[in-house]
């Protein structure tokens, strides 16, 4: 890798944008994995009524949370690529 400032921005661009796509593929994996669980523990309600709803309460938990994370990971990166478009812009255009 070279000193070269454009370098080493294009190169944490590229950075930044990947790991945007693997979250995103992260929560594509998540979805499909509670639309598996989520019908399950709703038929667990009807085996044993407190171990459904443990089960749902699970599948929720994972649900708002494994949401919540990626949303915040992928709002991180974005700023950050933002505050690298900032950068760039040449002195005279930049808002202050």
């Amino acid at each position: 890798m070279t000193d070269d400032p454009a370098s080493r921005a294009s190169a944490e661009r590229a950075r930044l944008e990947g790991y945007i796509a693997n979250s995103r593929r992260v929560r594509r994996r998540l979805a499909v994995g509670l639309g598996v669980a989520t019908p399950v523990a709703i038929g667990t309600i009807f085996v044993d009524r407190t171990l459904g709803f443990f089960a749902m309460l699970l599948v929720a938990s994972v649900a708002v949370c494994g949401f919540w994370i990626t949303w915040g990971h992928i709002s991180d990166w974005r700023g950050r690529l933002a505050e690298l478009d900032r950068k760039a812009r040449p002195p005279s255009t930049r808002r202050r």
